[in-house]
């Protein structure tokens, strides 16, 4: 059997599948059945010669972009994650792939890692699926006033997945001597902390003379007198 340009034989092998073909010389299962029009890919006998298309120049990406062939299971989201770029990115980079039908073997434009675009004193954070400010500040050690403050066009109730957020380093505690820095969580009181860190009400309020004891908001950050 000849090849057509732009395709190499390959000879069978028992368990060979177009998809594996595809991984294994960096394709696409659609390029593989149009080299090879008359074969089934569901009944390959050992011995046959198949038609590989040679890999695309990585140049066929967009510049800032490098190639990247889709496995079973790969989401626009999950590729957000793993390369460290943004959803948006990706389907700007790959404007003719249906991010909701990603085939294994597809070749994707995976952006690359740009510097971060958040101002001083953060850093950038990529949100999955389930984050809020809430969970954020209690995770980095901040607050939820300063992840608004950092992040001023993201709307706090609609995070997306693959949201790239500018997260507040943690700052030297501001408490006073003798007490040490608490971040509030929903249904805090200063009676139920006093309970827990073995202090009184009267000792927190006079550690926190700027906070309302009776609306402690998740976040707010509380010193507990030692």
């Amino acid at each position: 059997m000849i090849c057509p340009s732009g395709t190499f034989p390959h000879n069978y092998q028992q368990g060979e599948t177009f998809y594996s073909l595809a991984q294994r010389y960096h394709t696409t299962v659609g390029a593989i059945q149009a080299a090879n029009p008359t074969l089934d890919p569901y009944n390959l006998q050992p011995g046959m010669v198949i038609c590989i298309p040679q890999a695309p120049p990585s140049s066929a990406c967009p510049p800032g972009t490098f190639p990247y062939t889709a496995v079973q299971g790969d989401t626009f989201f999950l590729l957000a994650q793993r390369f460290n770029t943004t959803v948006a990115a990706l389907k700007a980079a790959n404007p003719t792939v249906d991010p909701y039908n990603i085939q294994p073997g597809m070749v994707l434009c995976i952006p690359q890692s740009t510097p971060s675009t958040c101002p001083p004193g953060t850093f950038p954070y990529t949100a999955v699926q389930g984050d809020t400010f809430y969970s954020l500040a209690k995770r980095f050690n901040t607050t939820i006033a300063a992840l608004k403050l950092a992040n001023p066009t993201v709307d706090p109730y609609n995070i997306q997945p693959g949201t790239v957020l500018c997260i507040p380093h943690s700052t030297p505690s501001t408490c006073p001597p003798g007490t040490f820095p608490y971040t509030a969580v929903q249904g805090d009181t200063f009676y139920s902390l006093a309970k827990r860190f073995n202090t009184t009400v009267a000792a927190l309020k006079a550690a926190n003379p700027t906070v309302d004891p009776y609306n402690i908001q998740p976040g707010t950050q509380i010193c507990i007198p030692c």
